[in-house]
Order: C-alpha cells, then structure tokens, then sequence
C-alpha cells in the first residue's frame, strides 16, 4: 500500500456496487394487445422468446445472497437495477446470466470466489497511524472509510483500533466468499427492433 495514505473527513459507508438506483420500472406498451391485433401480438411473442445483447437495457429484480448465510442485497425492497448491456454497468458473471434470459423469465445462479470478487487477499490489510486521520474522525470497528493513496480513493474497514494505529481491511464486504442470486428479467429496451416487426403476422381468425 503506498505511504502518501489519508482519509477523507466524513467519509461514509458506500454500498453502490451492490446496487444502482433506477428509474421507476414502467410496464412494456407490447403488453397492452388488443383482441384482434395481431401484429402487436406477432411482435410481443418474437420479444418474449429474444433474449437481450449489447445496446439492449434491461429491468431485473435480483436478491443476492451468501451461499448458506445472510442476504445482502435484495432489490424488491429498494426498486428493480436497469443496466445496458455490454456497458460493464455490472459485475461479468451477473451481465453473462441476463444475457442468457428472456423477458419476464427467472434464474438462480451459484458464483464462486474465482468469478466473483476474488479471493480473499490477507496482504491487503495494514495499520496506518492515527495521525493520518483528521482529529475528530471517529475511527470505531466495523466503519467503512474512503482512503487517498497517490493512485486515487479506495474503500476500506477499520478492523481495528489502538492508541497508536488503525487496521484496515480494503479487501471488498464479498471477497472469498460463495454467492446466490435469484435473477427476474422483467423488461427489455432493445437497442434494434424487435425480430418480427418488419415480418408479416401469422394468419389469424380474428374479425
């Protein structure tokens, strides 16, 4: 870790790469058929079996969770993630398995350590001098910090406090560890028209 370290006065808890606020989750328009119209159901069907690529910006709900353990993030409490694909707006593993979905379908996935975030680097934690912190900063046990080294901020626990130093552990809340998500695919904005859309409906007995 490079000496020039200090923090940030005030500094908070950041939990963003758990979530991202999104806008409000609208219905699709394609859902609204009408009996009779059966072009607009020609081309709801061809949406309903494509699944999105890049460009396209998807609406998932998603709960995430430590194999046999606690959840750490569950989006129907907070609002559904809208994300573009192929924007790297999301962690690989979660981007590779909206990817393989189709709108309003559902999956679990298991992601280990290795495809998720890393192993568990013991290297990385170091004691700092309590004079690299702003008097009055309080500095407790638990507390995540923002640090400043010469090559930019990063996030970090305070895992523990003497009269003379605090330990830190930058390692990420989820490194080391073996993840759940339950993934709801419930909207696609495609970036092209929808297969089906410059194609002639099926015959229909509709008056």
């Amino acid at each position: 870790m490079a000496p020039a370290t200090r923090a940030r006065k005030g500094a908070s808890a950041d939990t963003s790469y758990l979530h991202t606020a999104p806008p409000a989750y609208r219905s699709s328009p394609l859902r609204r058929t009408l009996p009779g119209r059966t072009t607009r159901r020609w081309r709801w069907d061809m949406a309903q079996r494509r699944t999105p690529g890049p460009g396209d910006r998807v609406v998932v709900h998603y709960r995430g969770a430590i194999r046999d353990g606690e959840t750490f993030y569950n989006s129907w409490g907070h609002g559904p993630l809208v994300f573009e694909i192929g924007t790297g707006h999301v962690k690989p593993f979660f981007e590779k398995a909206v990817r393989e979905m189709t709108p309003g379908s559902k999956r679990v996935i298991e992601v280990s350590p290795e495809e998720g975030y890393g192993p568990y680097r013991p290297e990385l934690v170091a004691s700092l001098p309590r004079d690299k912190f702003p008097p009055g900063e309080p500095l407790e046990v638990g507390r995540v910090i923002r640090l400043e080294t010469t090559s930019g901020w990063f996030q970090a626990e305070i895992v523990a406090v003497d009269e003379t130093s605090v330990t830190i552990d930058p390692n990420h809340p989820l490194t080391g560890k073996h993840l759940v998500y339950e993934i709801d695919l419930l909207e696609v904005e495609w970036a092209e028209p929808t297969r089906g859309d410059d194609e002639s409906p099926p015959a229909s007995s509709a008056s």
